[in-house]
């Protein structure tokens, strides 16, 4: 198995593990970290992005493809709370933003193509 899979797999058990710990606090205090986690996110995902394009940041590391992963989870996990009648009907629109970044930034770590200076 590649490497940046077995990141992705540990990333997705991280950000499982950080979302599911999230369920055990108040509702107030879960609203909070919720709406956190949003903002932070997608302003992180936008940051690495931009870091990705520039050259800064690689694709493999740790870091971008955990951010990637926390944002996908966190745009899936508005729509199972909202399939199952958790929350009200704003809450997947707000984070479809989080999955749409989230999936671009996996396609970019885990399917397209590595340029000659990425393969170290």
């Amino acid at each position: 198995m590649k490497p940046r899979i077995k990141t992705f797999f540990v990333a997705f058990v991280l950000s499982m593990i950080i979302i599911t710990a999230a369920g055990f606090f108040s509702d107030g205090a879960v609203y909070f970290l919720v709406m956190l986690s949003h903002f932070l996110f997608l302003i992180l995902a936008g940051l690495f992005l931009a870091l990705r394009f520039a050259n800064f940041v690689y694709r493999q590391q740790f870091i971008y493809i955990f951010i990637a992963t926390l944002n996908l989870s966190l745009g899936l996990h508005a729509v199972v709370v909202y399939l199952l009648g958790y929350v009200i009907i704003g809450y997947p629109e707000m984070m479809s933003a989080n999955f749409s970044f989230g999936v671009l930034l996996l396609i970019d770590a885990l399917f397209l193509k590595r340029k000659p200076y990425e393969k170290t």
